[in-house]
């Protein structure tokens, strides 16, 4: 690794640790009060410590990396383990806590993502974060963004034109391989 990458890389640590504390934490409950309750935000923010708390005591999930979201009740997994058993196990123990109304299950089959990928995840969380706050076009309190992979979660409470304003807004950050839109939907 050359200096100017790490330089950048260092850089990139330090800016998505200020601008994405809270996106990018193993376990989320809340990013903001958006059209949620203050009960509802501490509903999620117990159930996804409940459900990191099973993954971790669960010994057949060691060695996995399992990213906890919860966002008014609905629960997406993300991250990386090590056989197609686990994905179902860790799914399994979501499904079971009664704050989960509805789970997505994006845990991919394969080895660990490095740190530096990590690093570059906080980045590119951290400029679509930016990017929605600097469009004024939604509150960014309703929408939360999680990157594993290069791959970008949106989660949240919008109308479907919302949904499909924040994908074009999204695409349009550089290094983004892939959006998932894991919202659920206003006025259906």
């Amino acid at each position: 690794m050359n200096k100017h990458t790490l330089f950048r890389l260092t850089g990139a640590l330090l800016l998505g640790a200020t601008l994405a504390t809270s996106g990018c934490s193993t376990i989320t409950g809340s990013s903001g009060y958006g059209t949620r309750t203050s009960y509802a935000i501490d509903q999620d923010t117990q159930t996804a410590r409940m459900l990191w708390d099973s993954i971790r005591a669960t010994d057949s999930l060691d060695n996995t990396h399992i990213n906890v979201d919860v966002y008014n009740g609905f629960a997406l997994l993300t991250g990386q383990v090590g056989t197609e058993a686990q994905k179902a196990q860790a799914g399994e123990l979501a499904t079971q806590l009664k704050g989960v109304r509805h789970l997505r299950n994006e845990l991919s089959v394969g080895p660990n993502s490095s740190t530096q990928q990590r690093l570059q995840d906080t980045w590119i969380t951290s400029r679509v974060k930016a990017r929605i706050t600097a469009s004024n076009q939604i509150n960014s309190d309703r929408v939360r963004v999680l990157t594993e992979n290069g791959t970008v979660y949106l989660m949240g409470m919008v109308r479907a034109s919302e949904a499909d304003y924040l994908v074009r807004l999204v695409s349009q950050t550089s290094g983004v391989q892939r959006i998932v839109k894991a919202f659920e939907y206003l006025g259906v």
